[in-house]
Formats: structure tokens, C-alpha cells, sequence
């Protein structure tokens, strides 16, 4: 958009191509429910209790800080709320969140962060809603994953979460930094289970369109190809 604005290349000359991810491995149809259901035992969610989930370093600026208040706000409502958040905490990091800030806002007994986790495709099939309030973001994997695991998905209204979501029929987005604005639209698929259900596949389908590793590849062997001829 900013080449187009700036008058750097014409439409016809620029190509953009994000990753790809394995949708073989990535697949919510492969992984039987009694494996989910023996892992949200192994957590301690309840059986009747929903869950969000965020799939992202623990840091400011993908949005913790946000969702822990939009979180706090729904637990007055729906108090059997469950906030699932598969984290890594690296030593280069810079802005991180603090361990204990679930417990200090009151949030941790319905909040569990786990880290370094090798089962995230069993992972996202707990979440009822994929969610990711991130302040910046290029092409978040973790987006990615949750569309190919068939999640509807809340994210913040910036470049990287606009290429993946298509607002209102793959998920919903928001402005970022807005704990408010958050908190409304988790809300509202959850007293729409039946819209989240619907994004959720049309998440899928995207995925299996747009995200597929195999595609991908070949979509930028054409790229360099036609350039290696022209």
C-alpha cells in the first residue's frame, strides 16, 4: 500500500506473500476429541467453562496488559470464563509482563500461562475464541495456526492482523490498545456461539486457500520464475 501510495512500483509489479504453515499437522479434524478432553482435564478447566486463548510472547506489546482487563471486566459476567495463554519468556526480551500480573488484578485463578509447549495444534482446540490484541505485528504465526485450527478470531485493527482476518467473517477486529472495545467483541461471540462457530470454519477455509506451506512455496517459485524470465 505504501510502494502504491508512494509511487515506487505499479500493482502489477509488486508481490506479497506471507508464510505458510503445515495443514496436515495443523488440522482440527486429525485430533480425536477424547485427547482434548483428556488435556483440558490435565489443566484443570472445567468441562463447562469457555475459554480464550492468545498465542504470544509475554511482552507489552502483544497486548497482555489489554486483555487481562477486557478479561477482568468479562469475569464479572461469565465467571466461569477461562483465559488460556501458551507463552515464551526470551532473555532479549525487552517490555516484559510480570509473572504475578494475573494475581495482582485478581484474574489468576481463572488464567493459566504455560510455556515452551510442543502440543499447540491440541492446544488451540481448547480455545472457544482466539484472541490477539497486539499493538504491532508483520504476520503473526500464531494467527496463522488458529485459522488453520478452524478459531474465530479477535485481533487488533493493525497491518499484520488485517491480512489475516477478514473482519466480520473470519473473526472481528478492534482497535488496538482498547480494553473496552476488546472485551465487547469476545463478548459477542460468546453469546453468539453459532457466528463463532461460522468464522471459525470460514477461518479454516481461508487457511486451506491462502496459508497452506505447500501453496505458498509455490506461489514464490512462480514469483522468481517470472522474474528470472522477463
Amino acid at each position: 500500500k505504501i510502494y502504491l501510495e508512494l509511487g515506487i512500483a505499479p500493482k502489477s509489479k509488486l508481490f506479497i506473500q506471507g508464510n505458510g504453515i503445515d495443514l496436515s499437522r495443523f488440522n482440527p479434524e486429525k485430533i480425536p476429541r477424547q485427547e482434548i478432553e483428556k488435556l483440558r482435564r490435565e489443566l484443570g478447566i472445567p468441562e463447562s467453562a469457555r475459554v480464550l486463548g492468545i498465542v504470544a510472547r509475554y511482552v507489552l506489546e502483544k497486548g497482555y496488559p489489554e486483555l487481562f482487563t477486557a478479561f477482568k471486566e468479562l469475569l464479572k459476567k461469565y465467571p466461569d470464563l477461562f483465559l488460556l495463554a501458551a507463552t515464551l519468556h526470551l532473555r532479549s526480551d525487552t517490555g516484559a509482563v510480570t509473572w504475578e500480573l494475573p494475581a495482582k488484578m485478581g484474574i489468576a485463578q481463572n488464567t493459566l500461562l504455560l510455556k515452551n509447549r510442543s502440543d499447540m495444534e491440541r492446544l488451540y482446540l481448547l480455545m472457544d475464541i482466539f484472541v490477539l490484541p497486539t499493538h504491532r505485528d508483520c504476520f503473526p504465526r500464531s494467527m496463522v495456526e488458529a485459522a488453520a485450527m478452524a478459531r474465530p478470531i479477535v485481533a487488533s485493527d493493525i497491518t499484520g492482523c488485517r491480512v489475516l482476518v477478514q473482519n466480520e467473517k473470519t473473526g472481528l477486529l478492534v482497535p488496538p490498545k482498547n480494553p473496552e472495545a476488546l472485551a465487547r467483541a469476545i463478548e459477542r461471540l460468546l453469546q453468539n456461539p453459532a457466528l463463532a462457530k461460522t468464522m471459525g470454519a470460514n477461518a479454516r477455509n481461508f487457511a486451506l486457500e491462502n496459508l497452506d506451506e505447500q501453496k505458498v512455496c509455490a506461489r514464490i517459485s512462480d514469483c522468481y520464475q517470472t522474474l528470472l524470465c522477463s
